[in-house]
């Protein structure tokens, strides 16, 4: 499956990246997992702190997708694709669904482990909705930018990457405004359905604008 060899790729294109996010990555969620066990009232600051470990994971997987995408393009393989007869639009959802195949798995596990610990599996969604959201919308935006460089930049840092860590920071400091639990629950919910729709137009509207002659270009 193209899929599979894709994921494959994007994992072992960059062991030292790959591992440098796992471990960022793990630790955060470590991170989470001692303040639910030694802080008994949740605050929304602290609730919205959680969003952090998933939303790491999916920006690790989104940022492999989008190096990995930009490497075969300064490589020539994008080329040879399209020698092959694929479609750019096809192309492009390879390395977007390669990267929701195995990103949206191993959110689900991160945010069902703390929704658990928790106690509340309100917060399942909550985290799954937003840290795929994120993650996700890096994905078109950073092989947009990639897409439109004649002389693709540093694959290493895809510029998707900064905003996603943006869109996230600036959700979790805006909490410090609300006082509630339930407030804070329903704008995380909220702000999790419109992170997934944006991705999800995001994705169709630039997928349908890639054309073979830019993307070789």
């Amino acid at each position: 499956m193209i899929y599979t060899t894709f994921i494959r790729r994007m994992v072992n294109r960059s062991r030292a990246i790959t591992v440098y996010f796992l471990v960022l990555s793990i630790t955060a969620l470590f991170l989470d997992l001692y303040d639910i066990f030694k802080i008994r009232v949740m605050s929304p600051i602290i609730l919205s702190s959680f969003l952090v470990s998933p939303s790491l994971f999916g920006i690790m997987f989104s940022s492999l997708a989008v190096g990995l995408f930009t490497d075969d393009r300064q490589n020539g393989l994008l080329e040879f694709l399209v020698a092959e007869g694929f479609k750019p639009e096809k192309i492009f959802y390879i390395y977007a669904v390669s990267y929701l195949l195995v990103s949206v798995p191993i959110d689900a596990l991160i945010s069902y482990i703390l929704g658990v610990f928790v106690h509340n599996m309100a917060y399942f969604v909550i985290l799954l909705t937003n840290s795929i959201g994120i993650s996700w919308i890096i994905v078109p935006v950073s092989m947009y930018f990639a897409y439109l460089q004649r002389v693709s930049g540093s694959s290493r840092s895809p510029l998707g990457t900064y905003i996603g860590v943006g869109l996230l920071f600036i959700l979790i400091y805006s909490s410090t405004t609300v006082t509630s639990e339930t407030e804070i629950e329903e704008i995380l919910l909220y702000s999790g359905i419109v992170f997934l729709i944006v991705a999800v137009l995001l994705t169709i509207l630039i997928g349908k604008n890639f054309s073979s002659e830019k993307l070789i270009s």
